[in-house]
């Protein structure tokens, strides 16, 4: 039976990844890891031992997991794009920090274990609005690393010592670059990529919402479904030898402009919601968005058993399905 290391646990998709792990029989002890008032929210959850820790520090962090065989790890704990950029001392400290502190202690705590770390389509920065691949000769991604904002400069940095620690076999890492997850419920998160969450839950609540970039403003998009299923995935059913020394992934995701999402709220839920949307452009998001790929897809990921979602409207649906049961839409 095996241990497994969560971070960031009391976060949206902690939690989600924390509930589908404490179903799995193969798993035995689940460390689910974050700060108090996130992991409040957790719950008692089988096979689950929540456990308080800031992750900048290296005591606390190896406190946490010692005396456990770990098998593996998803590393989600992070604070978002808006708010790296805001605070590039708290962005480099825990984006960055943390995930040095991780690995180092679960390396020294385990001998090899599988390692996912939650990176971004951020990461990528000025290769934006071109179509990126994973090259099926190699595997991994090839050395497109542009970060044009803080929070991607912290994720390509990890992605590389991630890959180091790989090669020396400290770890098995794997880092998976993640599209914008939509349709995130509750409040905005602090990531500047939240427009695509408000401009779905906020109509179909009956609020209005502000979109901050142009309606033709191209982004890649992935539903907290396949986000769950790709992290499941990459932590226990995936064979690393195909992805290259990089260890990187890209987790395919759909390509849609932001109007489409508001022709899916007018398909689905009626004109009335579809109007509740505005445009009005805000240039530190903008910023920050523009220099993200509008467009990609990765042959590799599919190959390993990763797929996007369907369309904009199935994004839309699931949100509805998810988190608005039994609503009369």
């Amino acid at each position: 039976m095996r241990t497994v290391v969560v971070t960031g646990a009391g976060g949206f998709l902690g939690k989600l990844l924390v509930e589908k792990l404490s179903k799995d029989e193969s798993i035995e002890t689940i460390l689910a890891l974050d700060m108090k008032e996130p992991l409040e929210s957790l719950g008692n959850l089988p096979k689950t031992k929540k456990k308080v820790v800031d992750i900048t520090d290296e005591l606390q962090v190896k406190k946490a997991i010692e005396g456990y065989q770990v098998h593996g790890v998803v590393h989600l704990a992070a604070i978002m794009s808006g708010l790296s950029e805001a605070d590039i001392t708290s962005a480099m400290k825990i984006n960055m920090i943390g995930a040095i502190n991780m690995m180092l202690s679960v390396a020294n705590e385990a001998t090899n274990p599988r390692f996912v770390f939650s990176s971004s389509i951020a990461a990528f920065g000025n290769v934006a609005h071109k179509a990126t691949y994973n090259p099926d000769i190699n595997g991994g991604a090839p050395d497109d690393r542009q970060p044009a904002s803080t929070y991607g400069s912290t994720k390509a940095a990890v992605e590389l010592l991630l890959a180091n620690y790989s090669r020396k076999k400290l770890i098995d890492g794997i880092s998976l670059r993640i599209p914008i997850v939509a349709v995130r419920p509750g409040i905005p998160s602090g990531a500047a990529s939240t427009f695509v969450s408000d401009l779905v839950r906020e109509p179909l609540q009956g609020n209005n919402v502000q979109c901050p970039v142009e309606p033709e403003q191209s982004v890649v998009v992935i539903s907290p479904r396949k986000t769950i299923e790709a992290l499941y995935k990459a932590l226990l059913h995936m064979n690393t030898s195909q992805l290259g020394p990089s260890r990187v992934l890209v987790v395919p995701g759909i390509s849609a402009q932001a109007k489409d999402y508001v022709e899916s709220l007018r398909k689905i839920a009626g004109e009335e919601t579809a109007k509740r949307v505005s445009y009005r452009k805000d240039p530190k998001i903008y910023d920050i968005i523009s220099t993200w790929p509008s467009k990609m897809d990765s042959k590799l990921a599919r190959k390993l058993g990763l797929s996007p979602d369907d369309s904009s409207d199935d994004i839309v649906r699931q949100f509805i399905e998810d988190y608005m049961p039994g609503a009369n839409i």
